[in-house]
């Protein structure tokens, strides 16, 4: 049985593409002929060919034109193939931070965006997001995700950081102020990081919620395999508020700077002026993930 073309649906049906033929002496030949044939869905073939969807082939080619650092299925049966696999972006938000399903109407920023995984799943539940990162949209698969998803996400070149100044800016080139932060893996690729746990006040709205996500020392030898023989070491000290200095090498990544203990994070958030809503630890892979609101004083 054969599948759409263009949304993959079973199903389909051939249908003649006309066109224009040319005589060999140049001139049109007024009667159209068929130049190919394409397999459609009754929907798609309902649809004017310059109004569909991104074919799944057409997905694909722009997909193997990039380089990615996240592997997910962008659309059905095509996968970007980085490095960082997210089989599911809903489910992996819901089990983090069971995040609502609807977010219509909502101001999200997804801070850390790369190829833009989450920002594109909040935009589906609804949200207006503005994904931020370091790098350039063209530097990774951002741009080329968002176009085939036709996404609307506004992307900002942009270091945490320059949070902190975004109120003084003139009007116009700010970000605004958001109902929800997504903040997942980037404190510990910070040199200062909480610097940044600050800088993301001043974009909350005040009953926004901050959702953070992370690496932390507690069970660090699952996930580095070069500290398990200081697995006793760790055990003892992880319910202290310190973070374990790795000197750009902690789990063969240098941008890794520091790896804080769970209660460090914790800390870290209340000396920001956060009230942490609710926190727990993934053991497996030594990450924290959890929520927090703005402190009302």
């Amino acid at each position: 049985m054969d599948s759409c073309e263009n949304c993959g649906a079973k199903p389909a049906s051939r249908y003649p593409v006309l066109g224009d033929a040319q005589c060999t002496l140049g001139y049109p030949n007024p009667d159209p002929v068929i130049m190919k044939e394409e397999i459609l869905c009754d929907t798609c073939a309902k649809i004017p060919a310059d109004e569909r969807p991104m074919s799944k082939a057409e997905a694909q080619a722009l997909v193997d034109s990039r380089t990615w650092y996240h592997d997910w299925e962008i659309v059905p049966g095509v996968r970007t193939g980085g490095r960082c696999r997210v089989n599911d972006p809903a489910k992996t938000l819901n089990a983090y931070f069971n995040l609502p399903e609807r977010l219509d109407g909502l101001r999200a920023l997804d801070i850390g965006a790369w190829d833009g995984v989450y920002s594109f799943e909040l935009e589906r539940r609804g949200a207006e997001v503005v994904s931020m990162d370091i790098q350039g949209a063209d530097a990774c698969g951002y741009n080329t995700a968002h176009k085939i998803l036709e996404s609307k996400c506004q992307h900002v070149q942009a270091s945490v950081y320059w949070l902190q100044d975004n109120g003084e800016l003139p009007e116009g080139q700010g970000v605004g102020q958001f109902d929800l932060v997504l903040y997942m893996g980037v404190y510990y690729h910070l040199t200062e990081p909480m610097r940044a746990w600050e800088a993301i006040k001043s974009v909350m709205k005040p009953d926004a919620t901050l959702y953070f996500e992370g690496l932390v020392l507690d069970y660090a030898w699952e996930r580095e395999p070069r500290l398990a023989h200081k697995q006793e070491l760790i055990e003892q000290i992880r319910d202290m508020p310190i973070a374990y200095f790795a000197d750009k090498e902690f789990s063969f990544d240098e941008t890794n700077w520091y790896v804080p203990t769970a209660q460090c994070v914790y800390k870290w958030l209340l000396a920001a002026g956060y009230d942490v809503k609710g926190m727990g630890i993934r053991k497996d892979m030594s990450r924290c993930a959890g929520t927090a609101k703005l402190r009302r004083e």
